[in-house]
C-alpha cells in the first residue's frame, strides 16, 4: 500500500495504483504527488440512448466525463 498526499497536506490516497495526475488539490492546487496537475486527456465514446448512438467524452486518466468535471468545478 501507497500513501500520497498534496503539497498543503489537505488531499491524501491510499492505495496500490497512483491516484489521476489529472485530478488537484482546491487549495494548494497540487496533485497527489505534490507537482502541477497535468491537463485531462479525453477519449470520446459512443453510447446507446434511447435517440441512438450518442458520443461520450470521458478522461483517460481519472474516468469522469466533461459533464462530472464541469460540475465539481462549479
Amino acid at each position: 500500500m501507497k500513501y500520497w498526499k498534496c503539497k498543503c497536506g489537505k488531499c491524501e490516497a491510499f492505495g496500490s495504483d497512483s491516484p489521476p495526475p489529472c485530478i488537484s488539490c482546491s487549495d494548494c492546487g497540487t496533485d497527489y504527488t505534490g507537482n502541477k496537475p497535468i491537463e485531462h486527456l479525453w477519449s470520446i465514446e459512443q453510447v446507446e440512448t434511447d435517440e441512438g448512438l450518442k458520443p461520450l467524452s470521458r478522461c483517460r486518466y481519472c474516468y469522469k466525463t466533461k459533464g462530472q468535471i464541469e460540475k465539481e468545478n462549479k
